[in-house]
């Protein structure tokens, strides 16, 4: 099966136009390879919303309620990821310390010595 090619930056630029994103090239392209490298891109989103928001807080005034909101959002999905590595880390100690460890739906006692 062949993986369908890549969008252009050209493309990706004109898509964003159509979706009124506001981004530029630059900015997109930023974004572009924050998603390659693992970013969420819906968090993604949120952060880029808030931004403007907070751009806009800064012309009225109401800059420090914009901030706790944006780092609530950062907070949350550095603490969802964090969640996660931390049980794949049990999982790697129970391994290597020789007590059972949950694989699936089943426990796997490991080899007696």
């Amino acid at each position: 099966m062949r993986a369908l090619p890549l969008p252009t930056p050209a493309v990706l630029l004109e898509i964003s136009r159509i979706l009124n994103t506001g981004l530029d090239m630059e900015t997109l392209s930023i974004c572009v390879r924050l998603c390659e490298q693992g970013i969420n891109p819906e968090a993604l989103s949120a952060v880029i919303k808030e931004l403007r928001k907070a751009t806009e807080a800064l012309k009225t005034g109401q800059l420090n309620d914009l901030l706790d909101v944006i780092l609530d959002v950062l907070l949350d999905d550095i603490l969802d990821e964090a969640a996660v590595a931390g049980a794949e880390a049990d999982v790697v100690r129970g391994d290597q310390a020789g007590r059972s460890v949950v694989r699936g739906n089943q426990a796997v006692r490991p080899a007696s010595s």
